[in-house]
């Protein structure tokens, strides 16, 4: 692996001067994994085998200035979207990002390193996923409304505006970002009760929308936008049979009256999504728990009553931040993913292990 030292560095090449520093990184790495003297032949033999076609590729498509970052993970091009294809090496799975660069990927997963910001950081699926994105290496943007108790650790840039809807701080909130997350939830005067007083705006997600689409709109910036919002409270009554409809209507109406303003707000949210013509996604998980992390999720766009837990939302949501091929589902629903991923003929399946 490289040292930290390196981790720092930022190379630009162009035309084909990037070949040379390429393989010279690839053998160093020889010498900083500890190898011994006769085995790093080898080693820089097996990662020239490994990465010849995409390195072509990069070699014969790679004719303008492209910005590069050295991390533990080899090669990394900034701000550039790739995609991932799987080469099995000596009975080992390695992921190789292809396209314009390539990347070597010592802990089984090589990804791309992105500028996020994340609305609703304090909440339990921001908390999330800014954890797996800080552990994956990406730089962060935090948005709280209010100075966070505990800072959270890695790359991260904290942003502290009690107006998170003012056209000036969102500018400056998701200046360079490649992604931007929302995962803002509404405030009870109980945590999680939604029969408790609501104290949150009751507008809250279709005012940070609409205050997203201008900003985006007049940078001229193209950053994919995935928000959470909810396959439960009303934006999804559309795909769901009668039998949950009417229950969670009465619901709704008659006992957790919130949510039902919840849902209109999540519902003019996504509206607001859909008629900007923006790179976006709206997730809809049923119901949340506070349950383990598993990775494994199934995005459907059918309606089924499973929970799924805020560790797994946070998951799937980066998850679809980093791939960069476009999905069916614009509002898929998030529910578990059950029995042999590879089985679920015509569906989304997203599983696996984060590094």
């Amino acid at each position: 692996m490289l040292s930290s030292g390196d981790r720092l560095q930022h190379l630009k090449k162009s035309g084909g001067n990037h070949i040379a520093p390429f393989f010279a990184l690839m053998y160093r790495n020889g010498y900083s994994s500890g190898l011994a003297k006769e085995h790093r032949l080898s080693h820089f033999a097996l990662s020239l085998i490994v990465f010849w076609q995409p390195l072509t590729q990069y070699i014969h498509y790679g004719q303008k200035n492209l910005d590069l970052h050295i991390t533990s993970n080899g090669i990394l091009p900034i701000n550039v979207r790739t995609f991932q294809t799987t080469k099995a090496v000596g009975g080992r799975k390695r992921i190789v990002v292809c396209g314009s660069c390539c990347s070597h990927s010592q802990t089984q997963r090589g990804v791309l390193i992105m500028n996020i910001t994340v609305f609703g950081a304090s909440g339990a699926i921001g908390m999330h996923f800014i954890d797996l994105a800080t552990r994956r290496g990406h730089t962060l943007r935090a948005v709280y409304r209010t100075m966070p108790h505990v800072s959270p650790s890695g790359q991260i840039k904290i942003l502290v505006n009690p107006d998170i809807f003012n056209p000036d701080f969102v500018t400056q909130a998701i200046h360079g970002a490649d992604v931007v997350i929302t995962t803002l939830g509404p405030n009870f005067v109980k945590h999680h009760n939604a029969l408790s007083t609501m104290i949150s705006p009751p507008d809250l997600h279709q005012r940070l929308a609409r205050t997203l689409v201008r900003v985006i709109k007049e940078s001229g910036a193209s950053p994919r936008v995935i928000s959470v919002s909810t396959g439960s409270m009303g934006p999804a009554d559309g795909i769901m049979g009668p039998g949950p409809r009417l229950l969670l209507g009465f619901f709704r109406t008659f006992v957790a009256r919130n949510l039902r303003l919840v849902g209109r707000d999540l519902g003019a949210m996504e509206k607001v999504l859909a008629e900007s013509g923006l790179d976006w996604y709206a997730v809809r998980p049923v119901k949340l728990t506070d349950g383990p992390l598993t990775e494994c999720v199934l995005a459907s766009d059918g309606f089924a009553m499973k929970p799924l837990s805020r560790a797994d939302v946070a998951w799937y949501t980066l998850t679809l931040a980093e791939d960069p091929r476009p999905k069916p589902q614009r509002t898929p629903i998030l529910i578990p993913a059950q029995g042999n991923p590879a089985r679920q003929s015509g569906k989304n399946v997203a599983v696996g292990r984060m590094s």
